[in-house]
């Protein structure tokens, strides 16, 4: 199926999450399309958030916000 660049490229991001092929991938994107402009930003905003705020512990290695 043809999609349009926006499109295609929001799949193609989604699919370079692990285990995401191609199908889920689309749907996805599509369920992103569906959802209103909050959903959209705080989805945006929780994983830039994650992103700042999360990383490795230097002990242990596991994830934490709080680094020892």
């Amino acid at each position: 199926m043809l999609y349009t660049a926006s499109f295609s490229k929001l799949i193609d991001v989604f699919k370079k999450m692990p285990g995401v092929g191609s199908k889920s991938a689309v749907r996805m994107a599509y369920h992103i399309l569906s959802l209103s402009e909050d959903e959209t930003e705080d989805i945006i905003n929780t994983i830039k958030d994650a992103k700042q705020k999360i990383r490795y512990c230097s002990c242990c290695q596991n994830i934490t916000e709080d680094d020892p």
